[in-house]
């Protein structure tokens, strides 16, 4: 549906207009062209506007890399949202109608997934974003109003629509290296961590007096065993590293 919404916004606002003007036997085309000149003069100063909203949520050490403003077919009855890159972060900046804005945004450390999309008639309504992160607050009211969702799986998602298609492409792009960047992040750190628990483990605190393994030790091993195979099985950890850190475990025992 949202490769389509910016024609289908164009299609019922036509329709909606169209039909207020048939009612009021034309009455309606005074307020419908005080309309189009409000939602179309000046937009290249709103743009600027929206840019500089951006600008303004940056921290003292932070800099923008790029920004983008929503195309008029995704905003006919609301303000242009604004996106914008930085270092450490998205930002999303959603401008009310009679002033005053909300801002929202997502750490490159909680990105799990970005996905494009080039809506129909691309040249009109550009192209949309869309981020899946992990968040624990994003079922709070407020940020239900700024277009996030939280699904069962703990994710949350936020979908940008009709952003220009050169600088959804550029923001895509740096999201997808931004992603992969923590995700190998995340493999280190785990193996990193489960080399320290292998290794840091005293597994053999001495036999009983028949030569046998204490019960609870056993566990332990099988326990450890079981989490390597786990990590391996997702990726997490090469088969060279897993022999490694099984064979270690097995001689302390």
């Amino acid at each position: 549906m949202e490769p389509f919404r910016g024609v289908l916004n164009l299609l019922m606002c036509g329709l909606v207009w169209l039909v207020l003007i048939i009612i009021t036997a034309g009455m309606a085309i005074i307020p419908f062209a005080l309309w189009l000149f409000f939602v179309f003069s000046g937009s290249e100063k709103r743009l600027a506007t929206a840019s500089e909203r951006v600008e303004q949520t940056l921290m003292p050490s932070e800099r923008l890399l790029l920004g983008a403003v929503q195309l008029r077919p995704f905003a006919l009855f609301t303000r242009r949202k604004a996106l914008g890159i930085t270092e450490s972060r998205i930002i999303v900046i959603s401008r009310g109608l009679l002033g005053g804005f909300t801002m929202q945004d997502i750490q490159w450390k909680d990105l799990q997934d970005a996905e494009i999309s080039e809506n129909v008639l691309p040249n009109l309504c550009g192209s949309s974003l869309s981020f899946a992160f992990s968040k624990h607050d994003f079922g709070s009211r407020p940020n239900k109003q700024r277009g996030a969702s939280a699904g069962a799986s703990g994710m949350s998602a936020l979908i940008v629509g009709g952003l220009p298609c050169e600088e959804a492409r550029t923001i895509y792009s740096n999201a997808q290296g931004q992603e992969q960047a923590w995700e190998e992040k995340r493999r280190v750190r785990a193996i990193e961590e489960t080399r320290a628990a292998a290794g840091g483990v005293y597994l053999n605190t001495g036999a009983n007096s028949h030569g046998e393994m204490p019960v609870k030790e056993a566990q332990s091993i099988v326990e450890q065993l079981n989490g390597l195979k786990k990590l391996l099985d997702s990726g997490a950890i090469t088969d060279v590293e897993f022999n490694e850190m099984k064979s270690k475990i097995i001689a302390r025992a």
